[in-house]
């Protein structure tokens, strides 16, 4: 009789499904020993921690193998605990990123994780079936192994007696050894319309920021699947996917659209989109170089289509000496500029211009991180912006600075929270176990204080209500055209307009408040509180701990609506007034560009419903112009506009509600994150002034 191995990478599901991707990487490893030990093991593979439970309850297997990722390392753990409790024969076996790089490091994880019998470190594939092997020759019995003090690749574990035992780093060379749990049918249970298909086109990055667990020397060299295998992964992937809800696809890749052979990958991507109309959505980590070649990439896979791919480079910071800190290569900001005008050359056809910051690394301060961000929003007009705070990812150099003497003279402020959404009260074992995963958030360092980071929050927030998927281009555009800063204009509106407005200063002191409240100085500390079943109940409640960018920007557009509008245009007219432009003709555009902006924008509340308006200036002229015009040349008799979605749109649109929800602040923010928003703008047509609206 075959030993039974389960393989689980699991998603927290307290506040809905979390990691709602396929669980790729153990997957690979999973198909591997299905292959190759195929005789000795009845291989199975779960992503919810419901249906885990349900398995082990009914029989527990000679191996359990869990993925460690800084989303699911705490839950992953409860289960192992639970196990080795009921079964203390069963091998458990962590793999995944969320492991130290310094050997006292490892050691230190895993005396503090003692129901972790072995932790597999890099790739997993080759080295668990090593280790499988080695374990049958010692019956499955791997206290047996541990005192023999057995080396095997890439596999880390504590003997009996304390001591730390690490075999040696090895890596796969050749992905194409490795069958496809696509194509083996492994992954056929996840295509239910929750799960995002995850496909990986090649390994490693060539880069070694200190921030990133893929950061390490061993993963610089890159290699490589045929394109044969990726377009037989895509087309099996799309034909199970296209008649589903979950219409999007993501590329596990570091640099994609950086190397020659991913213009292969973009013209099969572009062949199976011709063939089944899917995805309507595809998501990567684009290159760090070559931005001609990421350019051609982008225009590949979105030919004929909707702003299925984003144009984008993350930058993380555009300081030159913040970058030395952290070991990061970028291009310049005058190596994008082909992009940026391939960005305005399609300012009609929904193209998003995207790109990453991080706030609070090493040597940063307000000014730099400002800079970054005018560098972005002004010089190259990118209109997708992700801020991220810092997080000291286990795995990462800079994680592990203090191990291994490589510390730079910058110290952090360092405090614990509970990773978003991360979180639930979970059946295991039959006893209701309340589980959070925790994260090391840097809020300060020592060129830039608490309170600089909590005004550069304030700053993110704003950029995600005024500037993202360009909500405000009718106002925006007409200031970039005139030469002036668009993110100035919006330092200028933080600085004196917010306060003046009720609803906008309870929206601040609310987000400020959610920015601090969830922080804590040490892990006693957080572990006492979420190990309160009570306390996590409110988390899943949204009472504590939410993702504070997005649900604010919610709340902004839902409870703020007036006065977001109003203060833009107060705003607007005293910066514009500030350096001598303002005229009658631009202080009127800009009232009737506010209401233009307000009749075409997504309303989660009333898209079925058609808007109107009357307008004396042309707008569906300044549109084509990407809003950056003289609006003296556009006055017009008044004329009404009706804003409307036609029939695809409204099916597209009900489509991602249903996929999303529109219950919880976070559903909505989460709809708002990950979708191309500049695709759910009604389309505006002249009608006559006396005809009524379809409702």
């Amino acid at each position: 009789m075959k030993n039974k191995i389960y393989f689980a990478d699991l998603t927290h599901t307290g506040t809905g499904v979390n990691a709602n991707m396929f669980p790729l990487g153990i997957g690979l490893v999973a198909a591997y020993v299905a292959r190759e030990m195929k005789d000795d093991f009845q291989v199975s593979i779960y992503k919810y921690p419901e249906e885990l439970n349900q398995t082990l309850s009914e029989a527990a297997p000679s191996v359990l193998c869990l993925s460690n990722y800084a989303w699911n390392a705490n839950l992953a753990y409860a289960f192992a605990e639970n196990v080795k409790r009921n079964h203390p024969e069963v091998i458990t076996v962590f793999g995944g990123p969320n492991f130290p790089i310094a050997p006292q490091l490892r050691k230190d994880f895993l005396a503090e994780r003692p129901a972790i019998d072995f932790h597999i470190k890099w790739d997993g594939e080759y080295a668990l079936v090593s280790l499988l092997r080695k374990l049958l020759n010692h019956d499955l019995d791997g206290d047996a192994l541990k005192e023999r003090e057995t080396l095997s690749d890439n596999t880390c574990y504590l003997t009996g007696e304390g001591k730390y035992v690490e075999g040696p780093d090895h890596r796969v060379a050749d992905l194409m050894t490795l069958p496809s749990p696509y194509l083996t049918g492994l992954f056929d249970k996840f295509f239910d319309s929750t799960l995002i298909p995850l496909l990986e086109t090649t390994r490693g990055c060539p880069y070694s920021c200190t921030f990133c667990n893929d950061g390490h020397a061993l993963r610089n060299r890159i290699y490589r699947k045929s394109e044969d295998i990726i377009r037989e992964e895509l087309r099996y992937i799309a034909i199970r996917s296209k008649d589903t809800v979950q219409r999007q696809l993501f590329f596990t890749d570091l640099n994609f659209g950086m190397y020659r052979e991913d213009l292969a990958s973009a013209e099969t991507m572009r062949s199976v989109i011709d063939e089944f109309n899917w995805p309507d959505r595809f998501e990567t980590s684009t290159g760090k170089s070559h931005p001609d070649r990421l350019l051609q990439v982008t225009k590949m896979v979105n030919d004929g289509g909707k702003g299925i791919l984003k144009l984008g480079y993350s930058f993380q910071s555009t300081d030159s000496e913040v970058l030395g800190e952290i070991k990061r290569k970028n291009l310049s900001v005058d190596d994008l500029l082909g992009l940026r005008d391939y960005r305005f050359e399609q300012i009609n056809a929904n193209q998003e211009f995207f790109t990453e910051l991080i706030l609070a690394l090493p040597g940063d301060n307000v000014e730099k991180h400002y800079n970054s961000l005018r560098d972005t929003i002004d010089v190259l007009g990118m209109n997708n912006i992700d801020i991220h705070q810092l997080t000291l990812l286990k795995g990462s150099v800079m994680a592990d600075w203090d191990a291994l003497g490589t510390r730079p003279q910058d110290q952090f402020d360092v405090r614990r929270r509970v990773f978003v959404g991360c979180l639930g009260a979970y059946d295991i074992g039959g006893e209701t176990v309340p589980i959070a995963e925790i994260e090391d958030v840097v809020v300060g360092n020592s060129s830039l204080s608490f309170d600089d980071y909590l005004r550069c929050r304030i700053t993110h927030l704003l950029i995600k209500i005024y500037i993202d998927h360009d909500p405000f281009n009718e106002v925006f555009g007409l200031v970039r055209g005139m030469g002036l800063s668009r993110f100035n204009l919006l330092l200028h509106l933080q600085d004196h307009f917010l306060r003046k407005y009720d609803s906008l200063s309870a929206l601040i002191d609310s987000f400020v408040a959610g920015s601090q409240a969830p922080l804590f100085d040490d892990y006693d500390q957080i572990n006492g509180f979420v190990n309160n079943l009570e306390n996590i109940e409110k988390y899943v409640s949204g009472e504590y701990g939410q993702n504070e960018l997005l649900t604010h920007r919610v709340k902004a557009y839902l409870e703020c609506g007036d006065d977001m509008h109003e203060a833009l245009r107060e705003a607007a007219v005293s910066y514009i007034d500030g350096h001598g432009q303002l005229t009658d003709d631009i202080e009127r555009y800009l009232e009737e560009g506010i209401r233009f902006s307000r009749l075409r924008r997504f309303d989660h509340l009333s898209y079925k419903t058609e808007t109107a308006g009357e307008f004396t200036f042309d707008f569906l002229k300044a549109e084509e112009l990407g809003y950056e015009v003289d609006p003296s040349t556009l006055k017009t008799t008044r004329v009404r506009l009706k804003a409307y979605y036609d029939s695809g749109d409204l099916e597209t649109i009900d489509r991602l509600i249903d996929m999303y929800g529109i219950q919880t602040m976070r559903q909505i923010g989460k709809l708002f994150q990950r979708n191309n928003l500049l695709l759910l703008k009604r389309a505006v047509k002249e009608v006559e002034l006396n005809e009524a609206l379809e409702r």
